[in-house]
Formats: C-alpha cells, structure tokens, sequence
C-alpha cells in the first residue's frame, strides 16, 4: 500500500514556496510505503524506536515468520517472552502486547479512529504505553494516510528546515509559520523535507 496522494497536490504545494517548488521539482513524485492495518503499523513503529529503518524492517519479517500472524489476537496469545524472541527489548514486547490485549478485551477500537481528527487521533494513541507523540503522528501518516500531520518532535524534518531556510534552530514559532505555510499538505511536504535531510541535495540547496 502506497501513501495515496494525487500529483496536482503537488502542483497547489508548489505555488506556496519557491524553495518547495525547487525541491520537488527535483526529486519528482516520492512513493512512500505505507500499513493499512493500524494495529500493525503501531507494532513496526514500537520495534522502529531508536534503531536503524534496515534494523526494524529486519526484526519486522523476522517477527511475521515466527509468530506467523501479526495481529491483535495472535498476539495477545503470546507471552512476553515469544515476543522478545523476534529480536526485540522487553519494553517494546510489553508495549506490544499490550496494545494487543486492549484490543482484545474491548477496552480499545483502533478502527473507531478513522472517524476523529488529527488532535483526537493523537490524544488517544498517546494514551497507550509505548506510544508518544512523534510515534502517533507517524502512524496517521503511515497508516491512516493523514495528509496534513507535522512533527514538531522529528529532528529530521527540523533539520531539512534549517538547510533550506538557513534557520540556527528550528523553534516552536518557526515551525508553526511552516505548519501553516504548508497546510493542508503537511504530510506531503515532510516527504520531502526527510528526502533532504537524508540525502545529498548540496548543489539544490545551493541554487536556493
């Protein structure tokens, strides 16, 4: 499953900044694989936390050909300890598990989310252990194809800002002037800020 956005919210992001303009230009139309299962996509984002993408993309298939079925139930069936056994802490299996068994005792309806806005969304993911802000507002762009999320909590995105923009630091102030400046497309444009932030756009840069 892609992130599902169409070419001409390029083309309205484009007429809102230069800069922004240059830079997707550049690069062209960025695929991004995305989870459409919910309670799928908060478990590779627990096992993500601090560690490497090629690390949690690793531990991710080794944990679907040992517990054969990554979902609520199954999970919920397995001690801890078959759980750290994909090659994760016993903090990130709690996590899991947990999630799990709230699902399945009734006491959480991940599908219910889909129905609230973005601040609901993120004050009810938050409420699980092993769930913070950054980790909620990844799983509304990457499972729920959310296309307005900004995190303030991503250094990535923060120090995309200060190469394009020439900014010392990224304040609360300056990011919402970008949050609003970019606004409905937020998740869109973190595309491509994480695209320079990780890769070599010296000479782009340059021009802008």
């Amino acid at each position: 499953m892609k992130f599902n956005y169409p070419k001409k919210e390029l083309e309205i992001i484009k007429l809102k900044d230069e800069k922004i303009k240059l830079i997707i230009d550049e690069i062209g139309y960025i695929e991004r694989e995305c989870m459409d299962d919910l309670f799928q996509g908060l478990s590779f984002i627990i096992i993500g936390q601090q560690i490497s993408q090629k690390a949690q993309i690793s531990i991710w298939e080794k944990a679907k050909a040992m517990l054969k079925s990554i979902d609520p139930e199954t999970i919920s069936q397995c001690s801890v300890d078959e759980i750290r056994k994909v090659g994760i802490s016993l903090r990130k299996a709690s996590y899991i598990k947990g999630i799990a068994d709230k699902i399945v005792n009734q006491e959480l309806n991940l599908n219910s989310l889909y129905e609230k806005d973005d601040d609901e969304v993120c004050k009810e993911l938050t409420k699980l252990n092993g769930i913070g802000v950054w980790s909620a507002e990844m799983a509304m762009i990457f499972c729920m194809n959310r296309k307005n999320i900004f995190s303030f909590s991503d250094t990535a995105i923060k120090r995309a800002l200060k190469k394009i923009y020439g900014h010392k630091e990224i304040t609360r102030d300056i990011f919402e002037h970008y949050r609003k400046l970019f606004s409905p497309y937020c998740s869109i444009v973190s595309f491509y800020l994480w695209e320079v932030s990780n890769s070599n756009y010296e000479k782009l840069l340059g021009k802008i």
